[in-house]
């Protein structure tokens, strides 16, 4: 039997799991209070994706600015990486973004993250430019992503596709996406 997943907002009972996989996948990115701060903040949509036994799987972050969604962080527990996880949250948050109006969103990802590069063309990403020396660890670049025309009648029809298809890969993995 499948197990039932959904994506939702975040909330302060989930810190203790978002820090074990942000610690797990992204090294520290960001501190306790940094979250606090994003689940407090109207401008910032933290998602999750969750069982319904309320485990954690993943969860992208993306701020609302004027007309721009601002992807900062989608990151997945490394137990739960390559079942579509990935994919689901991205489809979320765009769709957040086009529900709030956002005519486009950006995102920066480190050069060398193929796999990451994959997940955003995917959705249609492009890249518009660059950033050397953007991440401090390592003084690797980062590409600037962007996909636009959220707003366009097209890009509603190309969410509903990709709900589809993300739909059937998370069933492979015995996920039913709610």
């Amino acid at each position: 039997m499948p197990s039932l997943i959904e994506l939702r907002p975040i909330t302060k009972e989930l810190l203790p799991q978002i820090q074990a996989i942000d610690t797990a996948g992204l090294g520290n990115f960001w501190s306790l209070s940094h979250y606090e701060q994003e689940i407090d903040s109207p401008y910032s949509h933290l998602l999750g994706a969750i069982s319904t036994e309320l485990i954690l799987l993943g969860f992208g972050c993306v701020w609302r600015v004027a007309e721009e969604a601002h992807l900062t962080i989608l990151v997945v527990h490394p137990q739960f990486q390559g079942q579509g996880i990935g994919k689901y949250l991205v489809w979320g948050l765009l769709d957040r973004a086009c529900q709030t109006g956002a005519e486009w969103m950006v995102l920066e990802v480190r050069e060398s993250n193929h796999i990451a590069l994959n997940l955003y063309q995917y959705f249609g990403f492009e890249q518009v430019g660059k950033r050397p020396n953007y991440y401090q660890d390592t003084g690797s670049a980062a590409l600037i992503l962007w996909c636009k025309g959220l707003q366009q009648p097209a890009f509603r029809g190309r969410l509903q596709r990709w709900q589809e298809e993300i739909h059937q890969k998370l069933a492979k993995y015995h996920w039913q996406a709610l």
